[in-house]
């Protein structure tokens, strides 16, 4: 293969100028998430509003290059997307920022593990098929500590990952890098989450705050998985608890709300959501952000919110709670 660097005039002669363009909003924006190379597989993750895309390169030589994204315009158009040579930025921006040349590349070690410049430490991602595909099945398990009361109590508590593959059941980072993995649909989601969270990591054990636990729920949402320790199952429900509301219209105009019943506030976790915690399964709660200080004490809104509060979120409020 020829000296060509890989570098921002390859990844444009390759893929084009407005995929270049494109790319690098993703960059901008921290669409990517992470890239990986092993090679002659370049491999990273971009999210594109609540989607997420496996994409990359296969490059065998300098005009034998796959795309590997499944994204709409690989697909059908079998082009080389933006996804992949966002990929591709992040990786040089990562691993060589002002150079690297495609024949070191092709040459590097498969153990070889690049370098996030923003930590020192390396970066660790396993592979996985794009959908449709066909790769090692795995499942993953998450276990909750068998103090999880006390844990929540403290504000961190310690996830252990495991995941169930043909060799057996270990540790989530004892899998190995070479091997393809094909998870199910909760899975990678889950797995995405993860990685988001933990930037350098493949986990075994992740120690998360009640936010960063109340940022990871949604993800664990009806998986069949979840236990406390590795016996009592723990559920994660998707459907919001109806809270019950009294909403009260006061003679001097403003509206005051309160809950009819009370609810151990010891046992909600709240962050960009809010949950309840019970008998071994969390909840969320059918509650807008700006009223989460009704689970500690009544709310009074004054005259002047009083307009905002009918024409946005009066609606809201009663399609996701029981009010009186």
């Amino acid at each position: 293969m020829s000296q060509i660097e890989l570098n921002e005039k390859f990844l444009a002669q390759i893929a084009g100028w407005e995929a270049m363009k494109q790319a690098r909003a993703c960059l901008d924006t921290g669409s990517v998430l992470s890239s990986n190379w092993t090679p002659p597989m370049l491999r990273g993750v971009v999210q594109e509003g609540s989607t997420s895309y496996r994409a990359g390169l296969v490059i065998k030589s300098t005009v034998d290059i796959e795309n590997v994204c499944h994204c709409r315009t690989s697909r059908e158009w079998g082009t080389i997307c933006a996804h992949s040579v966002a990929v591709g930025l992040h990786h040089l921006k990562r691993g060589q920022p002002e150079k690297a040349s495609a024949s070191s590349i092709l040459s590097t070690p498969a153990n070889t593990k690049p370098v996030a410049a923003s930590v020192g430490r390396p970066v660790r991602r396993l592979l996985r098929v794009a959908d449709g595909e066909a790769g090692e099945l795995a499942e993953l398990f998450v276990i909750f500590p068998p103090n999880i009361l006390s844990a929540l109590d403290k504000g961190k508590i310690m996830l252990c990952f495991e995941a169930k593959w043909r060799n057996g059941r270990t540790p989530l980072s004892s899998l190995p890098l070479t091997q393809e993995f094909q998870f199910s649909a909760l899975d990678a989601a889950l797995l995405d989450q993860v990685e988001k969270l933990s930037s350098a990591e493949i986990p075994a054990m992740l120690m998360l705050s009640n936010e960063g636990l109340v940022d990871l729920l949604p993800a664990l949402a009806e998986h069949p998985r979840l236990s406390v320790g590795k016996s009592q199952p723990l559920t994660v429900v998707r459907e919001p608890l109806r809270l019950p509301l009294r909403v009260t219209l006061e003679t001097s105009g403003e509206i005051s709300l309160a809950l009819k019943s009370k609810i151990d506030t010891a046992k909600i976790l709240s962050g960009a959501s809010a949950w309840l915690f019970r008998e071994n399964m969390f909840q969320p709660l059918g509650l807008l952000k700006p009223y989460f200080d009704l689970l500690r004490a009544p709310v009074r809104l004054p005259r002047l919110a009083v307009p905002q509060f009918l024409s946005q979120d009066w609606a809201v409020l009663q399609k996701s709670c029981d009010i009186e």
